[in-house]
């Protein structure tokens, strides 16, 4: 990309970023569903926050032409939605539950915290291992090399990806 692009590829990053961290506060949210036997309301609320996704991305390239920029809205828009969504359908499913922070027991949290950091180290840990190499090859060999080096890293990815997928159907909840 060259340097007029760079705000707008950093902006649909730092988007995409805040929309991923907002979905991920969503998982907390999936024990609901679950002890209530209703995992198809979530099921069907992130299929929804996907198609979503994909309607303002083409919306937003049909009425402002194409923009990096408008990518990360979209996204941010989707998961808005998406936490919406699901607090609409939680308060639904059980009006009595209240989420307040003076709730929370801060030790559990923090036994449940260190826990956490370790898998969140393992799968930072992951993604380090395959995107420094595109990184190191990109700086030491250039971006043509790095370009196509970058396919090979990709299916390592999805290889990766495929097989946690596949690990995380068969561990017991």
């Amino acid at each position: 990309i060259g340097d007029a692009e760079a705000a707008y590829v950093q902006m649909m990053f730092f988007l995409v970023l805040l929309s991923s961290l907002l979905v991920s506060f969503t998982t907390c949210l999936n024990s609901v569903f679950m002890a209530y036997n209703c995992l198809y309301i979530m099921y069907s609320v992130r299929i929804f926050h996907c198609l979503i996704q994909v309607v303002l991305i083409v919306a937003f390239f049909i009425f402002s032409g194409p923009s990096l920029t408008l990518i990360g809205v979209s996204f941010l828009i989707a998961a808005i939605l998406l936490i919406l969504l699901l607090f609409f359908y939680i308060k639904r499913i059980d009006p009595d539950l209240k989420i307040s922070n003076s709730l929370y027991d801060k030790k559990l949290v923090r036994e449940m915290t260190n826990l956490g950091i370790w898998a969140m180290m393992s799968r930072l840990g992951n993604i380090m291992f395959i995107q420094t190499s595109v990184i190191i090859v990109n700086i030491f060999l250039g971006p043509d090399v790095q370009a196509e080096f970058s396919i090979a890293a990709n299916v390592v990815m999805m290889i990766s990806t495929t097989c946690a997928a596949i690990t995380a159907v068969g561990v017991p909840l």
